[in-house]
């Protein structure tokens, strides 16, 4: 379980730098990427704010399976941990 956590971490971080306003045409106008851009980073060539925009720009086409992903391996847990154990008739050693 906690590897499946530890593999999710990557898609987290994009979904959160998608929200946060970043994506692939760049900083999405109204949101919080270009308030940061504009307040603390300005246009500086290999700064935090480029290497995050880099990063969306190279694997943000990809977010979509990602989540997908996410979703395929969260409903296989539920499916074994909490609703397969209700109908098993004798209890066994995993």
């Amino acid at each position: 379980m906690a590897a499946g956590v530890v593999m999710c971490l990557p898609s987290l971080g994009l979904a959160l730098a998608g929200l946060a306003g970043f994506s692939a045409m760049g900083p999405v106008a109204g949101t919080l990427a270009p308030w940061i851009q504009s307040t603390f980073y300005g246009a500086h060539t290999g700064g935090l704010f480029a290497g995050v925009q880099s990063l969306i720009m190279t694997v943000g086409h990809a977010l979509p399976l990602l989540l997908g992903g996410i979703a395929v391996f969260s409903l296989g847990a539920v499916l074994r941990y909490y609703i397969a154990p209700r109908f098993r008739t004798r209890p066994h050693a995993d």
